[in-house]
């Protein structure tokens, strides 16, 4: 259908120019409105039809190539906007692989800020390291050695099979080194522990007894504990001697051993 008197350029809807009077502000002339509208169908290449209340004998008739241009513009269908499918693999559609989050750089500290131990130069804790040098001469049975702690060199002590399997006779052992170790580092971790919940103690004694079964090897270790904490209740007392047990880093080094026990007694 051509367009032309009926089929306004903007649908049936569009707003209608009435020949009202028109004050220009450039002009202090008065244009009809009519007048205004021929000039805007002339450019448009439109006529003017009933719609805009024009008089049809004095409409410009509109060229023939306009108005072919106009029926193919209102005949030519709208075609939709393609959308490229998504790939397909075997089972169906691709989606697209969500984008990892990269996972949160952890915080590594050392100590928890309740067991940061201070240095009593107030110098910043290293980690250290510890050196006994042991010297062996002969087989298991009837041979002998030396063991020197030559980190502190306090002295060294003999060794031999009988003082592990029988009777010491004056000589140490792996185990009775392993017990010296065990009850100076358990004292001084619950000392260190009752320290930082505001109690003193007065002292603290603790023995390690090492068991060690031929053929088995180190089969229980038993810490027995006698302290003087002012102040402490008995379930304190208990409780920081059992954290003690778990958190003593010897405690830790041994805990191939399962069976440790202890005994405190708060005096």
């Amino acid at each position: 259908m051509p367009l032309g008197a009926g089929s306004p350029p903007f649908g049936a809807d569009a707003v209608q120019l009435s020949q009202r009077t028109w004050t220009l502000s450039h002009s202090s002339a008065r244009v009809p409105c009519r007048s205004v509208v021929t000039a805007i169908a002339d450019v448009l290449e439109y006529p003017v039809g009933s719609h805009a209340a024009v008089p049809a004998a004095t409409a410009p008739a509109a060229p023939a190539a306009a108005n072919a241009r106009n029926q193919r513009l209102r005949t030519r269908p709208v075609m939709p906007r393609s959308v490229p499918s998504p790939p397909r693999g075997p089972t169906g559609p691709l989606r697209p692989t969500p984008r990892a989050t990269p996972p949160a750089t952890p915080i590594i500290t050392t100590l928890a800020a309740d067991n940061q131990v201070p240095s009593p130069t107030g110098a910043t804790l290293m980690a250290t390291t510890r050196t006994a040098n042991t010297h062996w001469e002969g087989n298991l049975m009837e041979g002998k050695g030396q063991v020197a702690l030559s980190s502190s060199n306090i002295g060294t002590y003999d060794v031999n099979w009988p003082a592990r399997a029988e009777q010491p006779n004056g000589t140490t052992s792996p185990e009775e080194l392993i017990a010296a170790a065990h009850s100076s580092c358990y004292s001084m971790a619950f000392s260190h522990g009752l320290a930082g919940k505001g109690y003193t103690v007065e002292s603290v004694d603790t023995r390690a007894d090492v068991t060690f079964q031929p053929g088995e090897g180190i089969t229980a270790i038993a810490l027995t504990v006698q302290a003087k904490v002012p102040g402490l209740s008995e379930d304190d007392f208990q409780a920081a001697a059992e954290d003690a047990k778990k958190n003593c880093p010897v405690s830790q080094a041994l805990s191939g051993v399962k069976n440790i026990t202890l005994s405190a007694t708060l005096i």
